[in-house]
Formats: structure tokens, C-alpha cells, sequence
């Protein structure tokens, strides 16, 4: 019965695997790109980006993402040492990260409104706090 689960946990880790893999290949094929469609309140045009814009039907998207995902695994690396092999993929994935993702990293509208909605929730906390010493302060006189 051990077994048995084990077997089931390396599937589901495994279906798992495959399902981010996937998922990461469909996030690069988005009309926003990776950043998304811009912000409601946003001031900032930002322009449909179809960056495989001539990718319209379903099956030529599965194919792309297909050879993305199988791209990673790479079968030329079966006589290398496991831990090179490890390593320069690890390399390879770190750099496909940083410049797909460089643009999120300067996006200032979002930070700022990050930083902006922070300091109202600050703001109104210490409002709440004066507001409930002063009416504390009050019913005390009384």
C-alpha cells in the first residue's frame, strides 16, 4: 500500500511538473505579455503586444508551447555529469527568467501603487486609533 502511494505522489508531482511547465509556455504567448492588461486606474497607455502575433489558431499555439517545454528537457545532456547538467540548466532557465521577466522589474506604476495603497491602510489606522483615544478621552470627562 506504500508503495502504492508513493507511486501515486511521484504522478501527481510529476502531472504537476508538466501542468507550470505548460503553463509557464501559455504565459509567454499572452496580448498583454507577461506584464498583463494594464491597471483600470492606470494613466499609462500600454498597447496590445502580440509578440507571436501570427499564432491564431489552437493547434499552432499547442505546437509552439509544445517545443518550448520540450526545449527545457534537452536530450543532448544524457552523458553528462548529473550536477553539470544541473547546473547549466539551472544557468539557462536563470537567464530565460531574467530576460523575460526585466520588465516587470521596472514597472514603477506598480510599485507605487503598491506603496500608496500601504500608506492609506497606515494612515487609516492611526486616524481610528486618535479617534477611538479621543472619544475615550471624552466619556472619561463625563
Amino acid at each position: 500500500m506504500k508503495l502504492f502511494n508513493l507511486k501515486c505522489e511521484w504522478e501527481n508531482i510529476h502531472n504537476k511538473a508538466i501542468f507550470d511547465s505548460v503553463n509557464e509556455a501559455l504565459d509567454g504567448l499572452r496580448p498583454y505579455g507577461l506584464k498583463g492588461p494594464p491597471l483600470s486606474w492606470s494613466k499609462q497607455n500600454r498597447t496590445l503586444t502580440y509578440k507571436n502575433g501570427h499564432i491564431t489558431e489552437i493547434p499552432k499555439i499547442l505546437e509552439t508551447v509544445e517545443k518550448k517545454v520540450l526545449g527545457w528537457i534537452g536530450d543532448d545532456d544524457v552523458k553528462k555529469p548529473v550536477n553539470q547538467v544541473w547546473e547549466e540548466r539551472l544557468a539557462v532557465i536563470l537567464v530565460n527568467e531574467i530576460e523575460e521577466n526585466e520588465p516587470l522589474w521596472s514597472d514603477y506604476e506598480f510599485e507605487e501603487t503598491h506603496v500608496k495603497i500601504d500608506m492609506a491602510e497606515i494612515i487609516t489606522e492611526e486616524l481610528i486609533k486618535e479617534s477611538i483615544d479621543i472619544l475615550q478621552n471624552i466619556k472619561k470627562t463625563e
